[in-house]
């Protein structure tokens, strides 16, 4: 086992020590068996109990996110001191459950969602729009496709828009419109007055805004 592995490691060489050369590892082989006859050298501490009697126990307290709120509500009844925002937490509650300490969202036309924080959310965007099954959707595709998978957050639109317009891979393949400009053509009208038209140009020269012509055609 020990050759296999050397194979892998470049430039390794295998030497032969002999017993007398090599006092202080033949020392501490020997450390199990007898203490008494070890030389100045060898340093050792006998341990009275076990270390490992008392487990470490680490607290990490999780920070507030946007279901911070709805899971006060939802398993104290904790509402905000503010009547407004108490009043619009109690109706947007209305649509979120709690199951095993995990906020889950209720739809019409999809499966319960889970409501994820911020850091899965990009986990999610990062795995659907360019994952082992992604296809760099665009931000409304890609934020739809996400909630069909069964996951919510607030800002989804929002972030799938700003996910794909940091992805270099969208921006230099993307489909780029190709129609040829037109210049504008003539509009005909059966009687007077049956077509009304808006010429908008601007910003005009020396001042601000637009400048908006309104006209009319008929066939007389």
């Amino acid at each position: 086992m020990v050759r296999v592995i050397l194979e892998t490691i470049p430039d390794s060489t295998i030497f032969q020590i002999n017993r007398e050369e090599n006092t202080k590892a033949d020392e501490l082989s020997k450390l199990v068996q007898n203490t008494s006859d070890l030389s100045s050298s060898v340093y050792f501490e006998e341990l009275g109990a076990p270390s490992t009697d008392r487990p470490g126990v680490l607290c990490v307290s999780s920070p507030d996110n946007w279901m911070t709120p709805y899971i006060a509500y939802l398993k104290d009844g904790t509402l905000p001191e503010d009547q407004n925002k108490a009043r619009y937490l109690k109706y947007k509650t209305a649509r979120f459950f709690l199951e095993n300490d995990q906020l889950y969202r209720r739809t019409f036309s999809a499966p319960t969602l889970k409501c994820v924080d911020r850091d899965e959310a990009d986990y999610c965007l990062r795995e659907v729009h360019e994952g082992i099954c992604g296809d760099h959707l665009a931000a409304k595709a890609l934020a739809y496709k996400v909630i069909r998978q069964g996951y919510y957050w607030p800002t989804i639109h929002a972030n799938a828009v700003a996910y794909v317009k940091k992805c270099s891979k969208c921006q230099k393949f993307n489909n780029v419109p190709k129609q040829i400009p037109s210049l504008p053509g003539s509009v005909l009208s059966p009687v007077p007055f049956a077509v009304w038209g808006i010429d908008i140009m601007g910003p005009s020269p020396g001042r601000r805004g637009i400048c908006i012509m309104c006209w009319w055609r008929s066939i007389i």
